[in-house]
């Protein structure tokens, strides 16, 4: 106690303030004032460079006692303390706004996307057509190579997996035909478009009557793609 009085007086007669017959407050109101001051001029091995500490003192006195000056500086701390949380939490609620709003906009497009299952043997074709499909975005793919696959991939996906189906006429394992009257069995109302480089009436008919809503010769274009996304509303 003695030496924190001692450093008071000593850095009190540098201020200048004894020369005006003001007295330092007692040694236990000192603490907020030291440890503000700390806080903004730390000198050699953590002590407080007196002339600074003298500077400040003489800049906040302004013809105030000691007591009420030790009352502005905790102020002063205090003030300072509910800006930097203040601060804070509006650069936090900002971080957490303009994530959620990253994470809505995702949500969004996850649900506006297409899903749509190509079912193709041959690399060439589902090369192409899974550029074609993915080339306007909001389109979610799964491809199956035969007819076979098609037909357990909606059966594990539900009725309600798939936007549109597009089909292959010949393949192995099941062709288009069969795959189609499976996945109509089940229940699935998907439009389901025949592909086939074949375009005699008899294949066209063949793939209506298995279930199929639409025929599309092959190889698929843009302008193809277009037309039967317009067609069913998925455009």
């Amino acid at each position: 106690m003695g030496a924190t009085r001692n450093r008071v007086m000593s850095t009190w007669r540098l201020s200048g303030l004894a020369e005006t017959g003001r007295t330092p407050v007692d040694c236990v109101e000192i603490p907020p004032m030291q440890l503000s001051v700390q806080r903004c001029c730390p000198g050699r091995q953590g002590h407080l460079r007196a002339g600074c500490y003298a500077g400040i003192l003489k800049r906040l006195a302004g013809g105030r006692t000691a007591g009420q000056l030790v009352t502005r500086v905790a102020t002063v701390h205090s003030a300072c303390q509910r800006l930097r949380c203040l601060s804070w939490a509006l650069s936090h609620r900002g971080r957490v706004a303009k994530r959620s709003a990253m994470a809505g906009a995702a949500a969004a497009a996850e649900r506006r996307a297409i899903r749509v299952l190509l079912v193709e043997d041959e690399e060439i074709h589902r090369v192409l057509a899974r550029a074609l499909l993915r080339a306007g975005g909001g389109v979610v793919l799964d491809e199956a190579g035969n007819g076979a696959e098609a037909v357990r991939r909606v059966r594990e996906g539900g009725a309600g997996a798939y936007d549109l189906i597009l089909t292959d006429r010949q393949m192995p394992v099941m062709d288009g035909h069969e795959a189609t009257r499976q996945i109509r069995a089940l229940g699935v109302t998907t439009p389901i478009v025949g592909l086939s480089s074949d375009c005699l009436a008899a294949d066209v008919d063949a793939f209506i009557k298995a279930g199929a809503d639409d025929f599309t010769p092959k190889p698929l274009s843009k302008e193809k793609l277009n037309r039967i996304l317009a067609k069913f509303n998925l455009a």
